[in-house]
Formats: C-alpha cells, structure tokens, sequence
C-alpha cells in the first residue's frame, strides 16, 4: 500500500513538475500573460493618445483663433469699403453676371431704391427690384429702365468699360443719369460681373434741353439733327472724353 501510495505520488509530483516547466516557458517565451509589461504598454499607449489629443486640441484652438483674426480683420475691410461707398455721392452698386445685386451703396439705396435696406437689395435683379418699386409707388411712377435696353448687356458681351445716359421715372419724377460701367473679374481673369456708378443729371440736361428749345424758336433751320449733335458736343464738355451713348 505504502509502495503503491509512492508511485502515485511520485507521478502526481512528475505531472506538476513538467505543467510547472510549460508554465514558465509560455511566460517566458510568449509574456502573453506578462501583465505588468502589458500594463506598461497600455500606459505609454494612453500616454501618446492623450499627447496626441492635446496636441490635436491645441492645433484646433489655434485654427480657431487665426480663422476669428482673420474673420474680423475682413470684416473690418469690408466695414471700411462700405463706409468709403457710403461716403459717395454718386450712385455705386455691383452686380453678378445673371443681373443680381452684390453691392450697393447708401446714395443708390436712397435716391433709386426709395431707401430699402441692403438686405432687401442684396440677391435681386433689377425684374424683382421694380416690382417691389411699383408696390411702394405704383406702376406709372416708376419706369426707369423700361425705355433703355440692358447696358448690362452691352458690357458682358463686349467686355469693356461704357458710358450711357439712362433715364426713366423714379418716384413720379423723370431723372436722368450718367452711368459708367465696367465689367469685373476674378483673380482667374475671368469676368464675373459688372459694376457700375451713377450720377443723377436730370437738372443739368433738363437746362439743356430748354437752352436748345429757346434756339430753336429763334431758328428755322435748327432740327432735330442740329439738336442731337449739339447734344452730343455739350455732353463732350462735361464728361470729357469716353463714349456716351444714350440707349433706347
């Protein structure tokens, strides 16, 4: 009994000894059960992610603060471009090449758009602006532009700066305008609309035209040929050079 409980006990302690040796190899050999090296592991992992986090955070606040810069650096820009417009007399606006309005300034807003905000300019033609006109002052007091083609026109398919005499009535009052415009191009130089200035003429050729009338009642022979090249050289003497064409 004491010899069979030996054997036993000896093949008990043999089985452990050899589990024991596969145990120690694996931890030795694999560390898949290595766990403070994995736990170090883990460490320096977390510790990277979260530099790489904070460093991504930073990065991101800096974009932040360079893009609010830069926002406010152009809104000052553009507050200074509009206080400049502001500050003309004559009439300043842009338009994009489908007729809509991307600038305005106070004198075209006051004295064509019957004072409507630049919001309820900024986006239309001139179709949706008039009709608007003719809601506030009904239909026979506003007609500017319904007897003179598009200059617009004239500009985009020429691409060159022109000068005409627009006229209509605005507000029941008939006013005649000096308009210069030009095409405008993006830094592709490929044009993506016009701009334009206004300069309200309506006294000036309105004296002319009861000048001319007095001549003509003390002259026979003065027509209406006489009268148009008359026109036409006065018009010269005021505006100097560049062509000034009256479009209707």
């Amino acid at each position: 009994m004491v010899i069979k409980d030996s054997i036993t006990g000896l093949q008990n302690r043999t089985i452990m000894s050899k589990t024991i040796g596969i145990l120690k190899y694996i931890w030795k050999q694999v560390n898949v059960f290595d766990i403070p090296q994995l736990a170090r592991d883990i460490s320096c992992d977390v510790k990277h992610i979260r530099k790489c986090y904070d460093d991504s955070q930073k990065a991101i606040e800096d974009y932040k603060i360079e893009l609010a810069k830069e926002r406010e650096d152009r809104t000052r820009e553009q507050n200074l471009f509009v206080s400049v417009m502001d500050h003309i007399e004559d009439m300043l606006w842009s338009k994009d090449i489908d007729g809509r309005y991307i600038v305005a300034n106070k004198a075209f807003r006051n004295k064509f758009c019957y004072g409507l905000s630049w919001n309820d300019i900024q986006g239309k033609n001139d179709i949706e602006l008039a009709k608007i006109f003719k809601e506030k002052v009904g239909n026979e007091n506003h007609t500017f532009g319904e007897v003179c083609n598009n200059s617009d026109e004239v500009v985009i398919r020429t691409e060159a700066s022109r000068e005409f005499l627009e006229y209509g009535m605005i507000n029941g009052k008939m006013m005649k305008l000096v308009v210069n415009k030009s095409p405008v191009y993006n830094y592709t130089g490929k044009m993506f609309g016009t701009c334009g200035t206004g300069r309200d003429i309506t006294d000036w050729h309105d004296s002319l035209e009861e000048a001319i009338a007095k001549i003509q009642s003390g002259c026979s022979c003065f027509g209406q040929e006489e009268t148009e090249m008359l026109l036409k050289e006065l018009n010269k003497l005021k505006f100097e050079e560049g062509d000034h064409v009256s479009i209707g």
